[in-house]
């Protein structure tokens, strides 16, 4: 509530701040020292004791000055109440996609791994060198065939005598390894067919030997050329003439068994 200080004789009562105790400046709302809004305070009394003005009877305790608004929160009014900050919560994307990336890098490389070990075996295999053994035969027979070779020896040689002069014409044009490899393989399938009990003496001792000959130097010009992929300071350069001797080698064994086959 308002503090007023009355004047004997029945003059006029001046109106006091009641926060700070300072006088009210004629009908001015605000007071000069606190800023008080006057219009406020009569409208919702303020709750404690009333502020005994300066014109107070002598003897009458004075109650302590409080703290000015300016003084308390400083010109810019008190502090705002701080405000939490909301997060939205949901499932860590960056992580999800840093697993899904390390699960595809490892996935693949044990693929690639799984299927080099499984060529490498296949390979492997097509790699090893292959001899012709001479079955026993019967007596020789006494009616000679019309060509350089039996009936039987063609049919028998002849898938695999393809697949070696296919193998040369195409080297002769340039291959890359991984073509080198089917031709090869090609070859090494030709070969496990050859049924080496239906050929004659004869057959086995020319153009057999011949195309086993040819065969095997592919062969070892392949596993030198494996052994180089495999390696990564390797250089064709460096396995080329070694690769060019055993190739020039079966081509001298495949027009032998070509005219012998004529």
């Amino acid at each position: 509530m308002l503090a007023y200080s009355g004047i004997q004789g029945g003059a006029m009562a001046t109106e006091f701040c009641p926060q700070c105790g300072a006088p009210r400046v004629g009908a001015f709302r605000y007071c000069p020292s606190c800023q008080l809004d006057f219009d406020s305070m009569s409208k919702t009394p303020m709750a404690g004791p009333p502020v005994t003005s300066p014109m107070a009877p002598a003897g009458a305790a004075v109650p302590p000055r409080p703290e000015s608004f300016t003084t308390k929160y400083g010109p810019s009014g008190p502090p705002p109440e701080p405000v939490g900050t909301a997060r939205r919560s949901g499932p860590p994307w960056g992580v999800i996609i840093l697993v899904a990336l390390v699960l595809l890098v490892v996935g693949g490389g044990v693929l690639v791994w799984y299927a080099r070990n499984q060529v490498n075996q296949i390979l492997s295999e097509v790699g090893q060198s292959v001899t012709l053994s001479t079955p026993s035969v019967g007596p020789t027979p006494t009616e000679a065939p019309v060509s350089g070779v039996s009936s039987s020896c063609a049919a028998e040689l002849g898938p695999l005598a393809d697949a070696l002069m296919e193998l040369d014409s195409r080297l002769s044009v340039g291959m890359s390894f991984n073509d080198y490899s089917d031709k090869v393989a090609g070859a090494r399938v030709a070969y496990d067919r050859i049924r080496i009990s239906s050929l004659d003496t004869a057959c086995i001792e020319g153009v057999g030997a011949s195309a086993e000959a040819a065969f095997n130097n592919y062969i070892y010009a392949y596993r030198i050329w494996n052994a180089c992929v495999a390696k990564l300071e390797c250089t064709m350069d460096s396995i080329e003439p070694k690769l060019q001797d055993y190739w020039a080698k079966a081509t001298v064994q495949i027009d032998r068994f070509r005219d012998e086959m004529r």
